[in-house]
């Protein structure tokens, strides 16, 4: 992330502007610090010879208003028309249900949370903003150039037997997947063929982000990260910087990824950055990715493979089970489309083997594209951000699906027994006690607490 082309394109900005405006901004700049996105994407079919069966993409939804506010920051204003203005574009006839049985769905547990955290201006915590509906709405555009105009592998009207959204079960993922559906198909078409159904699954049951409240294993890699960080070295004495830098006064230490959720919201809508903490940015940047990357896929090298399998393996077997089926000829899908978070999209990006080090942007997507050739031999190609990425154990982007299906191995796995069992295993301290250097007298603080309830990043 490149914070000073950040501040200088949106730092200038001290008032609430249109979403619109914001869009095309970020459509403009190809810098903007919500989005890493490369504008000249890899549309374009691998060869002639090759032709598309299926598409999975996973995306992080887009903009949002902070989830954590700093004592010590003065909060900034987050107007209510333009957090909870929904443009008319974006409304169609829709209806979310919850898995399996497809039933009506009540409040989020997790937006009964957030709205425990209101702001200035009208919102609360975790809201999408007309911003972050634009970014997704551009993302539908995105995917409509490569799969309806260059691969003519959608149909330009939305025919619901060739598509299926998932989303997690909160408020602004629900509304990002609706907002990727109206760029994908257009308003008007999608009232037209729908109402368009978007399941999501209660917590105990969720696979589209690392679930640690029913797993164990994730759970504690989470806590190590979220609560212990200071055992990391050089957290501690990077921390305690930054808080005298913004005068921070907490009995609980300062979280990194605390700190940059409230300040890359004020850069994603245009407001400045404080002047005394500018040149503190990357220093923020860099050990908030670190933590969150520890948090969702484990610290050490031993334990890494364990964690990161729990925290994406269940997301990562839905597109197994989907290219399996489309294998075998049997009905399902053309796209699969699943709304999720940065916490996700870092552990898939780890169980790919393609994580950069960088925090995945608002409206990030990692698409998985199955082809088959003139042979009858099934190909993957992985995009992320629009760009082909050669995933671990393939000698290139474009990968045979054998050697795709081995690579992913160590990293997949179903909700079921087997997932129970290792969640539930210990196995975190048989590796690395030591290393992972728990307090056994731990004291929940209101902050540590969340930091247990609520999935680091999210």
């Amino acid at each position: 992330m490149n914070w000073n082309k950040a501040l200088k394109i949106t730092g200038f900005v001290g008032a609430t502007v249109c979403g619109g405006c914001l869009a095309n901004a970020y459509i403009k700049s190809n810098s903007t610090v919500d989005s890493e996105r490369a504008m000249t994407e890899n549309e374009t079919p691998p060869t002639k010879a090759m032709t598309l069966k299926q598409v999975h993409v996973y995306f992080r939804h887009g903009a949002r208003t902070p989830i954590h506010v700093i004592p010590g920051l003065e909060e900034v204003t987050y107007s209510k028309d333009f957090v909870l203005r929904t443009p008319s574009h974006f409304k169609f006839k829709h209806r979310v249900l919850v898995l399996p049985d497809l039933k009506p769905r009540g409040v989020s547990d997790f937006e009964t949370h957030y709205k425990k955290t209101p702001l200035k201006g009208g919102g609360y915590a975790g809201n999408l903003t007309t911003f972050g509906q634009e970014q997704m709405y551009c993302l539908g555009l995105s995917l409509r150039r490569a799969y309806v105009d260059v691969h003519q592998f959608l149909t330009e009207g939305y025919q619901p037997e060739d598509v299926y959204v998932q989303s997690t079960n909160i408020d602004r993922t629900i509304a990002s997947a609706r907002c990727v559906m109206a760029g994908l198909f257009g308003k008007e078409d999608l009232d037209r063929n729908g109402p368009v159904t978007i399941p999501v699954w209660l917590t105990p049951d969720e696979v589209l982000f690392p679930n640690s409240h029913v797993c164990e294993v994730v759970r504690e890699a989470n806590h190590a990260a979220m609560i212990h960080f200071d055992n990391i070295p050089g957290i501690k004495e990077d921390r305690e910087v930054i808080e005298k830098v913004i005068g921070y006064e907490s009995e609980t230490p300062l979280n990194f990824i605390f700190l940059r959720d409230d300040l890359i919201a004020r850069v994603t809508h245009g407001y400045a950055i404080p002047k005394h903490i500018q040149p503190y940015m990357e220093m923020i940047e860099n050990n908030a990715t670190k933590l969150l990357y520890f948090a969702m896929c484990g610290q050490h090298d031993a334990e890494r493979p364990i964690v990161t399998r729990l925290a994406a393996g269940p997301a990562l077997n839905l597109m197994l089970e989907g290219m399996e089926k489309m294998k075998r000829g049997d009905k399902t899908q053309k796209i699969c489309l699943y709304s999720t978070h940065d916490s996700t999209t870092i552990a898939l990006l780890e169980g790919l083997g393609i994580f950069d080090w960088k925090w995945p942007p608002f409206a990030a997507d990692v698409r998985v594209e199955l082809y088959e050739d003139e042979e009858g031999e099934h190909w993957v190609r992985c995009l992320y951000l629009g760009q082909e990425k050669t995933v671990r154990g393939c000698s290139g982007p474009m990968c045979r699906y054998s050697e795709f299906q081995e690579s992913l191995k160590p990293y997949v796995i179903a909700r079921g027994a087997e997932f129970d069992e290792v969640c539930s295993s210990g196995i975190l301290e048989q590796i690395a006690a030591s290393l992972l250097q728990h307090d056994q007298d731990e004291v929940e603080t209101p902050e540590i607490k969340e930091a247990s309830e609520i999935p680091a990043g999210m």
